[in-house]
């Protein structure tokens, strides 16, 4: 699903901190952000339009991000 400013982020994992980086379509890291268990919100609304992914630390999943 496309979004436009904000990343909602629900984590169930047992880990204090859990490390979360969003990177472009050529690799480069445009946002590095650290959760706790629970939730947390990612604000992406300074990043052009475009696909991003969000990586998951230490969890090997890619997540694809849409912003419009």
């Amino acid at each position: 699903n496309p979004t436009f400013d904000l990343l909602n982020i629900n984590s169930n994992i047992e880990r204090k901190v859990l490390g979360l980086r969003i990177i472009d379509n050529i690799g480069r890291v445009v946002i590095s952000h650290s959760i706790t268990h629970g939730n947390s919100v990612i604000d992406i609304s300074d990043l052009p339009k475009g696909v991003y992914y969000l990586i998951i630390d230490n969890q090997f999943q890619m997540h694809k991000i849409i912003k419009q």
